[in-house]
């Protein structure tokens, strides 16, 4: 393990000991400005309940920190977003629930909790959440509630995207601007079309000067701590931060230090406006690269503050946290955001890629130690060994992390999709596995469909097991099936049925985003949005797709395993017997049980 400074060592304690505490500032800020703003279109609503928060909401600097930006009003803080989910906020057995769970515990302190139930009597039936399910079909309604497929984006904005934070560092917010402007004033207000696209427009010019002023924010306090600071070096390093925040990320970045703070910077105002998971950094060794090459040339700073500044950037990524409800705990393990960062892999035409800053980074992953940001590395069959090697190293530390993802494949796989080579090339991983470029709007997950309950359905006549409920297609009685095969094409037949309820549920999700969760934030820096004068969530962005993932792949491979030879091959078990045990739950079948724990054949490596 690599020595860490002071600095990092303290800023690292603090996120180690901190108790995450939810926040109600925001939700506050929120629910004033939809009042405030009700008459709005969403997209200008959207954007001016945004502005209202960055102006309003409490900022601080964390001491010796040499980055700003914080996504609520404590550390470790996070905030609410009602217009999401709300129904949690008024249930004080929830509330007490989530500070004793095992698995992601939230601190709700009482001097709170008045305010979270006002705000969910407000928002009742208001909801995104509620929204969607008003939305869905009996039968959609039905499999959601058996856990058939789960975990879309009924309760959280949409992510899992890469926005295009080079373009910030070459243009800033105030070139991004005068983008919008250029395109406003082509529009002719006497098409429809136009009148649309105008409000996209109107929206996102808000949220430029929103930002710019955020920042605007931290550089006037900085300046009113660097007054009052007594410690010259601390000093100078705040009269920094309030020089820097003058500069980004309203205007192009001018060295390494303001290209990592703009970043930093228009991520957490991401988050701010959303509580989507996976906004991710993308392949932040390309787009920083240049910034830390030329200044470490010129001499404007050192090897060694540059690394601290990264590390200072790895700490903060650990600030950003999550509200989940005891539903979505069941699914979701831990605190982690899903901030995909990657580095390493070839470029737009082939080549390696990999350059001091991929190094970097692997060094302030296992300098820092803990479990933000997400970080991948990018293999190719032209890979340095020293590259190779270093990222094996920091593996072995047990983090988990770097992930590894191999370029030959990759790259093949979204040619497939219909991606250009040289984009194709430059994908980044965004959120677990999943891949995006700046030019794409993915809209992942698009839910997990569950193959388990598929199996548990086909055994059951496309009934629930738990419910009873008919949530799939009524089928016969796998009691009357005689061969494998036939079984196979009963379960392939329900499959078919799950995929295409997923379909629906999934598509229905999207068209409830569109009109009431749009993010302009995201989407001007989203490729193309502003040229077509359109939200992402609606479809601006130069690709959209949604990745649906299966879950269960395990399970349901080593249940077919047994059913295949032990029902239908040897016929060691009968079917009859075997639906007797599972309806059962196995209690009084323990001799059966164990025969099926034994099974020698597995899914994967043993």
């Amino acid at each position: 393990m690599k020595t860490r400074s002071k600095r990092i060592e303290k800023l690292r304690n603090v996120i180690l000991e901190s108790v995450p505490t939810v926040g109600v500032e925001r939700g506050v800020l929120a629910t004033e400005a939809y009042k405030e703003f009700e008459e709005y279109q969403i997209l200008i609503k959207r954007a001016k309940t945004l502005e209202k928060i960055l102006s309003r909401m409490t900022i601080y600097i964390n001491e010796g920190d040499l980055l700003v930006g914080n996504q609520s009003s404590r550390l470790r803080c996070p905030p609410v977003y009602p217009e999401n989910f709300a129904g949690w906020m008024a249930d004080d057995a929830e509330m007490d629930t989530m500070q004793v769970r095992a698995v992601n515990p939230l601190k709700i302190p009482h001097s709170i909790r008045p305010d979270l139930k006002k705000l969910a009597k407000h928002w009742k039936k208001k909801t995104l959440v509620e929204r969607c399910y008003a939305t869905f079909p009996e039968e959609i309604l039905r499999a959601r509630k058996a856990l058939l497929f789960s975990v879309s984006l009924e309760k959280n904005a949409m992510g899992h995207c890469v926005p295009d934070y080079e373009l910030l560092l070459q243009k800033g917010y105030a070139g991004i601007k005068e983008a919008i402007r250029k395109e406003t004033e082509s529009l002719n207000l006497t098409v429809p079309g136009d009148l649309e696209k105008r409000e996209f427009l109107v929206a996102a010019d808000i949220v430029c000067d929103a930002i710019i002023a955020f920042s605007e924010r931290y550089s006037v306090l900085a300046e009113h701590l660097a007054a009052r600071e007594t410690v010259d070096e601390r000093k100078k390093e705040l009269e920094k931060i309030a020089e820097m925040c003058r500069r980004v990320p309203a205007h192009p970045a001018s060295s390494y230090y303001e290209s990592v703070q703009a970043v930093y910077f228009a991520h957490t105002v991401n988050m701010i406006e959303t509580n989507a998971y996976s906004m991710s950094y993308g392949r932040f060794d390309q787009y920083i690269y240049p910034y830390l090459k030329r200044d470490l040339e010129n001499n404007v700073l050192t090897e060694e503050m540059a690394q601290e500044i990264l590390n200072c950037f790895w700490c903060k990524t650990n600030e950003v946290m999550h509200v989940d409800d005891s539903e979505m705990v069941y699914f979701h393990g831990g605190h982690p955001f899903g901030q995909h960062l990657t580095v390493g892999g070839i470029d737009r035409n082939g080549e390696d890629a990999t350059n001091d800053l991929s190094y970097m980074c692997l060094d302030a992953h296992e300098n820092v130690a803990l479990y933000q940001p997400d970080f991948s590395v990018r293999f190719h069959s032209g890979s340095p060994w020293r590259f190779k090697k270093h990222a094996a190293e920091v593996i072995r530390l047990g983090l988990g992390l770097p992930q590894i993802f191999n370029d030959e494949i990759i790259v093949q796989a979204l040619q497939n999709d219909g991606l250009p080579l040289d984009e194709a090339r430059d994908y980044t991983p965004t959120g677990c596995v999943e891949y995006a470029t700046p030019k794409c709007w993915v809209r992942a997950p698009g839910g997990w469909l569950n193959l388990p309950k598929i199996l548990e359905v086909t055994m059951n006549r496309g009934r629930c097991a738990l419910s009873k409920q008919q949530i799939s297609l009524t089928s016969k009685a796998v009691q009357e099936i005689k061969t494998f095969n036939e079984f196979f094409e009963l379960f392939k037949e329900h499959f078919r049925q799950a995929v295409k309820m997923h379909v629906v549920w999934s598509n229905l999700i999207d068209e409830v985003h569109k009109y009431t969760m749009p993010q302009p934030s995201v989407s001007i820096l989203t490729h193309d949005c502003i040229r077509n004068g359109k939200d992402a969530v609606q479809g601006g962005a130069r690709y959209n797709f949604t990745s649906p993932l299966l879950v269960g792949i395990a399970n349901i491979a080593d249940s077919l395993a047994i059913i295949k030879k032990m029902v239908f091959t040897d016929k060691t078990l009968s079917m009859q017997d075997l639906c007797t045990a599972l309806e059962a739950n196995f209690d009084g079948f323990q001799v059966m049980r164990s025969r099926l724990q034994s099974f020698p054949l597995r899914y994967g490596n043993d």
